[in-house]
């Protein structure tokens, strides 16, 4: 949709705009102010236009890293619009199809009952995903085999634990099958030595960055030649400098979607930073060129024998426990000091006596004989929160 008509339609039929904004507001996006992801969070109702059927719209959340996660609404017929702008850049690499085999790194869980279970390789349909929970040397033999076995055509995943992998091959001299034509960074802020691990390990492919989210799905993607580029037909891109230190090279981005009008963000102020590229790009596509973008960084925790485990873990034991306990944690974040760990949490109505002891219980599966401390109270958020503070003599 053009970006006046997703104006326009917001002063019409969104709550939130329509009592802010008259439709004079619509000629300009500039007479529209920035928006906070604070103004959302438990307004998400506000957001939604009025002539959608809210019970036929696919819900999502947010992850969380900005320590307030929020309740996303699309339609069936925008989220295939913006799965069909994300695959025309996935052609790019001889990737063409969501029939072709792949295979995905995710932090997964799968209900059993009233528990979940993470097995290391989970297949459903023609796509194979591996567990990040665990990422000791025995299962990734594990992840290695099931891939050999499934000659997967792209490979997707964080960097960190794509790059966790790829070390494992170099340092096994196991080779990858010939059939990956793709390996699809994302998920996280990209770091030198994971690239370049994860280029020698996988060099009949191509490496390519995607930036999304869950709010606005396809931000930029990585071009062949190395260039990230913005989606202009999936978002309107915008760019806030620092106005303490306006000569910093990092700026924050703004965005509109041109593709989810059922719940519309205009203007909405993403916790990212990106600096632009001062170059073109030899490809000759369009759109803003990043040079570099800011996002989470990855961390690690690690077992008493000092077994790295993606911090994402914290955030399974969170989930579980208010699957157990509905609305028992509303934030939480998780600091490592030498084997113990410290729960900071932010307790809801469904916290009780019995949630700190299923709490450590769910911690001693993947941590055992590590202390777990808790704390309730309120925390503070803003800017990207950070869920998990690794042990300072780790890093």
């Amino acid at each position: 949709m053009e970006l006046s008509a997703v104006l326009r339609h917001a002063v019409e039929k969104v709550p939130f705009y329509s009592r802010a904004y008259n439709i004079t507001a619509a000629d300009s996006i500039e007479r529209f102010e920035v928006l906070d992801r604070s103004a959302v969070v438990g307004n998400e109702a506000s957001f939604l236009a009025t002539d959608v059927d809210r019970s036929r719209l696919l819900v999502s959340r947010t992850s969380g890293t900005t320590g307030m996660p929020m309740t996303i609404w699309h339609s069936e017929k925008e989220r295939s619009a913006a799965a069909l702008a994300l695959w025309r850049r996935r052609r790019w690499f001889g990737v063409s199809s969501p029939a072709q085999r792949s295979c995905r790194y995710y932090g997964y869980r799968r209900r059993q009952g009233n528990d979940y279970t993470m097995e290391p390789v989970y297949r459903e349909g023609n796509v194979i995903h591996l567990n990040w929970f665990d990422l000791s040397p025995a299962t990734l033999g594990v992840h290695y085999k099931a891939i050999v076995e499934h000659e997967p055509v792209w490979i997707q995943g964080p960097p960190s634990a794509l790059g966790r992998f790829a070390t494992f091959l170099l340092e096994t001299g196991l080779p990858m099958p010939k059939s990956v034509r793709l390996v699809e960074l994302t998920g996280e802020a990209i770091s030198g030595a994971d690239r370049t691990v994860i280029e020698t390990a996988f060099p009949q492919a191509g490496v390519a960055s995607y930036y999304g989210s869950r709010e606005m799905w396809l931000i930029a993607y990585e071009c062949p030649e190395g260039s990230m580029h913005s989606a202009p037909e999936s978002v309107h891109f915008e760019l806030e400098k620092d106005e303490v230190f306006p000569e910093k090279p990092f700026a924050t981005v703004i965005l509109t979607s041109h593709i989810f009008v059922s719940m519309p963000l205009i203007r909405y102020r993403m916790s990212d930073r990106v600096q632009l590229s001062s170059g073109y790009c030899a490809c000759g596509r369009g759109g803003t060129i990043l040079s570099s973008v800011m996002g989470r960084q990855a961390d690690f925790a690690h077992t008493i024998d000092g077994e790295p485990v993606l911090a994402h873990y914290f955030q399974f034991v969170i989930h579980q426990l208010n699957f157990e306990q509905r609305k028992s944690v509303l934030r939480y974040q998780v600091e490592q000091r030498g084997h113990s760990f410290i729960f900071r949490l932010e307790v809801g109505e469904g916290w009780s006596s019995s949630s700190q002891t299923r709490l450590r219980a769910l911690m001693a599966d993947r941590f055992p004989g590590q202390d777990v401390l808790v704390e309730i109270g309120p925390l503070e958020v803003g800017g990207k929160f950070r869920n998990f503070l690794p042990d300072l003599d780790r890093r």
